[in-house]
């Protein structure tokens, strides 16, 4: 049974009902209770990994291969599935894995270069951008920055009839700020 404090208790009655009892029955009043021990002073902390450049720490560790346009899709594809062996090889138990990040977004613009059909004209050379070129931008660079990626390969055609391409999206991030100082091209 749980000690009660009577019922016409104030809150000064009940904390000195509820004191120290020692094990022979009889109350300890305050000043026998000793100093108390505070919590442990410890820093938090979890296992990561830090990146450079301001990126934080990641808790996962992914190489990510990054197409800039749907064009470069399936060779992005293609070399995540042919280095996953060997990343986990030479990574072992620290590496989480190789990801082709691949997106429907258009490279040579219309639905007969990829994408969804819906774009604008960009001039030169005849490249359409897709109407959310500005979230494809910013999705792209999310993961390429992410502190869960150990490491990136942005691929891109880096050609005209591209409407983004891995240069003009690396001068993006520069322009708005990501943490690139890291990278290599």
């Amino acid at each position: 049974m749980y000690p009660t404090a009577p019922d016409n208790a104030t809150g000064d009655d009940v904390s000195s009902f509820f004191s120290i009892g020692s094990s022979d029955g009889l109350e300890s009043k305050e000043s026998d209770r000793g100093e108390g021990v505070g919590p442990k002073a410890t820093r938090p902390c979890f296992f990561g990994f830090p990146r450079p450049g301001g990126r934080g720490v990641g808790t996962r560790n992914f190489v990510l291969v990054v197409p800039v346009s749907s064009t470069c899709g399936a060779i992005a594809r293609t070399i995540a599935r042919r280095t996953r062996a060997e990343a986990r090889r030479i990574g072992g138990r620290t590496l989480d894995g190789v990801i082709a990040l691949e997106h429907t977004e258009n490279g040579a613009g219309g639905p007969a270069g990829g994408g969804t059909g819906d774009t604008v004209e960009v001039g030169k050379g005849g490249a359409r951008a897709p109407h959310n070129i500005e979230f494809v931008r910013r999705a792209l660079a999310g993961f390429i920055v992410h502190p869960n990626a150990g490491a990136v390969l942005v691929l891109g055609a880096d050609d005209e009839s591209e409407s983004l391409t891995s240069e003009g999206l690396k001068a993006w991030m520069v322009d708005k700020g990501y943490p690139l100082g890291h990278c290599t091209v």
